[in-house]
């Protein structure tokens, strides 16, 4: 690689930036020397491109990896915020909280582009250059220090990522033909702070690819240093004392036909306009979020085949506060409102739009979010729990968890939001996927970009009557859809 015979001063130039940018990378020797093979490549791929030793130094930058790849002071390591903390303690092979981000380019991915754009990227993620690691009362965030792998899809989406090995961070980049995908386990961030991640990559890789990125607040610019208040735990910056909110739900139905045998499910997508989706939302005087829960609500009723008295339909709605409180942590900061709904009156259209109008106001007002702030952080730092043995913690909870599991959820709709930059005319769509969980057969994330909203269902089950009944709810309501996905 770079052996121009026809122009030996080629080679022997981009050998001195080489050696210039690996100058401060103390790493493993193997893992330098893959770090090396990764910018051999990209320099062959600039070559081919046409790129002289100047133009290829001047697109890379002579600092693109700066002082990141040196070993971290032992003492570099970081608590699980207030909403992560559970999520290790329920930890199984089979149970893995795990969602992804993906973004569709209009052209097919260079990885060795990708490669080394993840290289460059992390740096402005310290939180993210992390492995979970187990405390003697709690698990924590342990900085680390090595060279961060894209890998080419094989695998279904949100497939479990093992974290019994000291050096395997909470997140994968993953490339298919034209899509970049952001798998994370939620111990690091939710959606709000994966999609800040996901965009600044992108961003850093068409700068790579010469397209100029616009950085803003959804694009950080991976040259700046990070700010404290990106790695903050936002819950305990804004927890009021001004009463507190419930978590405990009572059992919702579930659907009681057979589960598929593949662990991951089944993933449609239904591609819809989103002027369609939102002129349908106005006209039911609803926000999107509510106009979708609503319609999921009519799906569910005829894709349960028998309900206990007294069981209720419920959706879980997650809450992105950072807009609300005023925080730019790119760590967890979302609540979950669970709207009920009683099984017998999810037929009547206009009275479910009804009860989620009601219910959405109510728990998006400020004191009932307070309220439930305070129970997250109490919970989250109950004095007597803090001191429990981590080996005793995780027992209660795999079994209180396996007991419960997610019974009290009938669905999930997760609403990521609208990306508003432009990439340059080179990003076609995004899609949001929340990794399938017994027993909840139905996690839902949307998506929207450029004026395609993209709904994500992900099922555990083998039948399609929710997918296909909630098609036939949004056509009547207007909107027609495009279905994609995995074989049914």
């Amino acid at each position: 690689m770079i052996n121009n015979e026809k122009d030996p001063m080629l080679g022997r130039a981009l050998h001195a930036f080489l050696h210039r940018l690996m100058y401060r990378v103390d790493l493993p020797k193997k893992e330098k020397n893959q770090m090396k093979e990764d910018l051999l490549r990209l320099f062959s791929y600039y070559e081919a491109q046409g790129l002289s030793p100047a133009e290829i130094e001047n697109r890379v930058g002579g600092d693109i990896f700066g002082s990141f790849y040196t070993r971290p002071s032992p003492a570099l390591w970081y608590p699980l915020d207030s909403a992560a903390k559970i999520y290790p303690l329920a930890l199984t092979s089979r149970r893995m909280t795990k969602f992804r981000v993906s973004a569709y380019l209009k052209d097919p991915v260079e990885p060795c582009v990708l490669q080394v754009a993840l290289l460059s990227t992390i740096k402005r993620f310290p939180v993210f250059a992390t492995n979970l690691r187990r405390g003697f009362f709690w698990h924590y965030l342990d900085a680390l220090r090595c060279r961060f792998e894209v890998h080419e899809e094989s695998r279904p989406p949100c497939s479990y990522l093992s974290q019994s090995r000291r050096r395997t961070p909470c997140f994968e980049v993953l490339y298919y033909k034209k899509r970049i995908a952001l798998e994370v386990f939620h111990v690091l961030t939710d959606g709000g702070g994966a999609m800040v991640f996901l965009k600044t990559l992108i961003a850093e890789y068409l700068r790579l690819l010469g397209v100029s990125p616009q950085y803003g607040a959804g694009i950080l610019d991976v040259q700046s240093s990070p700010s404290l208040e990106e790695q903050e735990d936002s819950f305990l910056h804004v927890i009021s004392s001004k009463g507190k909110g419930g978590f405990m739900q009572p059992f919702a139905v579930q659907p009681g036909e057979k589960r598929r045998k593949d662990r991951t499910g089944r993933i449609l997508q239904f591609i819809m306009p989103a002027d369609a989706l939102i002129r349908a939302a106005h006209k039911r005087d609803i926000s999107v979020t509510g106009f979708l829960t609503a319609c999921m609500f009519a799906a569910l009723y005829p894709a349960v085949a028998y309900a206990k008295p007294n069981e209720p339909l419920q959706i879980q709605v997650p809450i992105n506060l950072r807009s609300r409180y005023g925080r730019k942590t790119l760590r967890n900061f979302s609540l979950y409102a669970v709207l009920r709904l009683p099984y017998e009156k999810a037929v009547c259209m206009d009275d479910i739009f009804t009860a989620v109008r009601e219910q959405l106001a109510t728990y998006t007002e400020k004191t009932f979010l307070d309220g439930m702030l305070a129970s997250a952080v109490s919970m989250a730092h109950n004095p007597i729990l803090r001191f429990v043995p981590l080996g005793l913690k995780n027992m209660i909870c795999r079994k209180i968890y396996g007991i419960l599991g997610e019974k009290t959820l009938s669905a999930t709709l997760s609403n990521i939001g609208v990306v508003h930059e432009d990439f340059g005319g080179k990003v076609e769509m995004f899609d949001a996927i929340i990794g399938t969980s017994w027993p909840t057969n139905f996690k839902c994330g949307l998506i929207s970009y450029q004026g395609t909203a993209v709904l994500s269902i992900a099922s555990s089950l083998r039948n399609v009557c929710f997918e296909d009944s909630l098609y036939r709810i949004l056509e009547k309501e207007g909107i027609k859809a495009l279905v994609e996905g995995t074989a049914i």
